[in-house]
């Protein structure tokens, strides 16, 4: 019986290399994968997710030194996000940030990048700077590894995408060592990454417009616009492209 269980975990080990053995793909079709995802979100009405992150000290490591959550949501076109402790809130023609640590309220106008990411000419350009591309199938998720070139800040950047085609986790490793003190007090250096993953995705729910009421951060009267009664400490910077 042991034998033919270790038999059959051999079998299982070869079934998933060769399901994820990686093969070389040209920039179109990363530029298509990509594009699809974009399509998964803007055929949605509504949709939140989770969102984790997590920092290493190094490209190895597996025991994150800085992690955080927080949420995104859409609805149409009004948004909110809560992400690495600063708020997004969308709503008609305005777009708030909220800074904690700086006691900051950005206020700008209503930005369609929000709707899909990035935009085509933003994922050309990081894709120009691609020396190597490779796609890899495990189990109902494919991931691609995108190698940059020397002078870029990012090494590599490892993308998970699932069946149905969301984004499950991207991680960015980067090229530039950073120092860190050690336990014992010693100072030392290595090439950290940062990882992001996307829970608990829901498409086309119910949401509420409270969700998006801005009149929590400003106060808008004839076009004049102040922090709220409950942000009053905070300044607001006015970053809008007055038409």
């Amino acid at each position: 019986m042991r034998i033919i269980i270790i038999i059959l975990s051999l079998s299982l080990v070869k079934v998933s290399m060769a399901q994820a053995k990686a093969k070389l793909i040209s920039v179109e079709e990363m530029m298509t994968a990509l594009n699809q995802v974009a399509q998964y979100y803007e055929g949605a009405t509504t949709f939140r997710f989770d969102v984790y992150y997590a920092s290493y000290k190094g490209h190895e490591s597996v025991t994150p030194y800085e992690e955080s959550k927080g949420f995104i949501l859409k609805s149409g076109t009004d948004y909110k996000s809560e992400i690495m402790g600063i708020k997004t809130v969308q709503s008609d023609q305005y777009m708030v940030t909220v800074q904690p640590d700086g006691k900051q309220l950005i206020l700008n106008n209503a930005q369609k990048a929000v709707n899909h990411g990035y935009s085509q000419k933003e994922i050309e350009e990081s894709l120009s700077k691609a020396t190597k591309i490779e796609k890899s199938v495990f189990g109902n998720s494919v991931t691609y590894l995108i190698h940059y070139k020397d002078v870029s800040p990012i090494s590599y950047t490892e993308m998970k995408i699932s069946s149905q085609g969301y984004l499950e986790k991207i991680t960015f490793y980067y090229s530039q060592a950073a120092e860190w003190e050690s336990e014992e007090g010693e100072v030392r250096s290595s090439k950290p990454k940062l990882e992001m993953k996307y829970l608990n995705f829901q498409k086309n729910i119910a949401v509420e417009a409270k969700e998006f009421d801005l009149t929590q951060y400003i106060d808008i009267t004839q076009n004049q616009v102040k922090p709220s009664d409950r942000m009053k400490d905070y300044e607001l910077i006015d970053v809008r492209i007055k038409k």
